[in-house]
């Protein structure tokens, strides 16, 4: 029987065997993929009298005149990095985005695609469009109007959040030179969200959801 197993056995193994299984210590080092939170990700519109709307899903950057004049689209992206031990040292942390549809020739008249590192917004409002950046511009997302996979260095960004406590972080996109030109084209590029709310790009391409690529030690 079991129990008259354990009784012969020396503490140690008593308590191996018979007693309750501690929670196994956060790894000193390792690499985590972590996927965006998705009430928090999504599209950031501003309107041509400056009213601002947030919506989920596809994350849209650039101009959207050709549905609406002097419409601006920028991407905001948040991530829960609780499990990255806030004691560890953070050596790399990528931000990976698929960049899916691009839409008249934003690249050419609006610059790259860059990454704003910004305060988070548990419930975004309308001042997610304009919100000071707590580090502006800290890594080229896209240069090119190529789709497929796209990679940005946000490492010390995510230290500072990590080391601070913090247990959600924010990026947002734009493109670098203006958010629009009131061309009466629509000029913006698409990054696919999480699968259960993508609609611009279909169908859904397995491991292209938004992810943080984090390695520490």
């Amino acid at each position: 029987m079991r129990i008259a197993t354990c009784l012969v056995l020396v503490i140690l193994p008593i308590i191996a065997a018979c007693g309750s299984n501690p929670a196994a210590p956060a790894p000193s080092s390792g690499t985590d993929s972590l996927t965006s939170v998705i009430p928090l990700t999504g599209t950031a519109a501003r309107g041509p009298y400056g009213d601002v709307s947030f919506f989920g899903g596809d994350l849209l950057v650039g101009d959207n005149d050709g549905y609406q004049p002097n419409q601006l689209l920028r991407g905001l992206v948040t991530f829960n990095i609780k499990a990255v031990p806030r004691a560890s040292t953070i050596t790399s942390a990528m931000l990976q985005m698929d960049q899916c549809l691009v839409r008249g020739s934003p690249f050419a008249t609006l610059g790259q695609v860059v990454v704003d590192h910004v305060p988070v917004e548990t419930t975004p409002d309308t001042s997610v469009f304009d919100t000071t950046a707590t580090a502006p511009g800290i890594a080229v997302l896209s240069s090119d109007t190529s789709t497929g996979l796209k990679l940005a260095a946000v490492t010390t960004s995510i230290a500072a959040d990590r080391s601070a406590g913090d247990t959600l972080t924010s990026f947002r996109l734009r493109f670098s030179s203006a958010d629009g030109n009131d061309n009466g084209t629509s000029d913006n590029v698409v990054f696919r969200p999480d699968s259960t709310v993508n609609y611009a790009c279909q169908p859904f391409v397995s491991g292209h959801a938004p992810l943080l690529i984090v390695s520490f030690q």
